[in-house]
């Protein structure tokens, strides 16, 4: 099997935001934390579907290595689509997704 694609997590698995940054005006670097509270195993260029609120689910590619605990995602968020405005607030550390 090829390296990129989704990863193969239980479905509807649910993770805790442990850190949401801005390094820029247009980008926030938001690392989860698993259920099972030690990531799980990836290969790099697959990605995850993430679920925000009540918004429709959409594919993010993983930004961290496989080997961290925390699964980290760098998504920008210029434009005004509802992920994006999702991702400005009301997301906060501790929120689930």
């Amino acid at each position: 099997a090829g390296g990129a694609g989704t990863m193969s997590a239980p479905s509807g698995q649910s993770a805790r935001v442990a850190a949401i940054a801005a390094p820029t005006e247009d980008v926030r670097v938001l690392s989860l934390a698993t259920e099972l509270g030690s990531g799980f195993a990836f290969r790099a260029g697959q990605y995850v579907r993430l679920g925000f609120g009540d918004l429709a689910p959409r594919d993010f590619s993983l930004a961290n290595q496989p080997s961290e605990a925390l699964l980290e995602f760098h998504i920008r968020v210029s434009g005004s689509g509802d992920v994006a405005n999702y991702l400005r607030s009301p997301l906060a550390e501790g929120d689930t997704v």
